[in-house]
């Protein structure tokens, strides 16, 4: 039987949440880990991720493209 996720969306509430270590889904299926907490910088919230080799800073804006990995599952 295949699981099937369902997208959540992250807040922009959330996303200020954000701790080292959570991990994370994109819309895509890619697994990403915060590797750095969120911080403001030019009035906005940001957050580095990685997968893999792939490092990116993303913004707050685009929170809702991911969605948390439930940490039990």
């Amino acid at each position: 039987m295949a699981e099937q996720r369902r997208h959540q969306s992250l807040s922009r509430e959330q996303f200020h949440e954000l701790q080292r270590g959570r991990r994370l889904l994109d819309r895509q299926g890619s697994e990403w880990t915060v590797r750095a907490a969120p911080y403001v910088q030019d009035g906005e919230y940001r957050v580095v991720l990685q997968a893999g080799d792939l490092v990116l800073v993303e913004k707050e804006r685009f929170a809702d493209s991911y969605s948390p990995v439930e940490e039990n599952a």
